[in-house]
């Protein structure tokens, strides 16, 4: 059986379709998927420690950050200014691996269990 509803399609302020409108009533939106690309990637290298450490200051242009524990000891990960510890963290990197950091702008502090080797991080702009 067809479907007899009518629809209008919407558009961006640039004229590109970004979803169709049935009946008045029910939306179906198109979502714009890309994202914006770095230019500039910095990459600094921070000894472990077994204190509270700073690894990247506050960055509003921050777009992304990876960060490889080459430290064969866990690092505990921190986002924002209160001092981490080993039991009051946001993530935790294996020893020997990597992760890519989810898109935050402010400090990001870390610590490890035992003080051995870098946390290697790249972070785009």
């Amino acid at each position: 059986m067809a479907n007899d509803s009518s629809a209008s399609i919407l558009f961006d302020t640039e004229g590109h379709p970004i979803g169709t409108i049935l009946d008045g009533s029910i939306y179906r939106l198109k979502v714009d998927a890309r994202k914006t690309v770095s230019l500039v990637a910095t990459r600094t290298s921070v000894a472990s420690a077994t204190v509270d450490t700073l690894l990247l200051i506050s960055n509003s242009s921050r777009i992304s950050a990876i960060m490889y524990n080459e430290s064969d000891s866990p690092l505990h990960i921190g986002f924002g200014t209160t001092p981490v510890t080993l039991e009051n963290y946001t993530i935790i990197i294996s020893a020997q691996s990597d992760r890519e950091l989810p898109v935050f702008a402010g400090e990001i502090r870390g610590i490890w269990q035992a003080d051995s080797g870098f946390v290697r991080i790249t972070e785009m702009i």
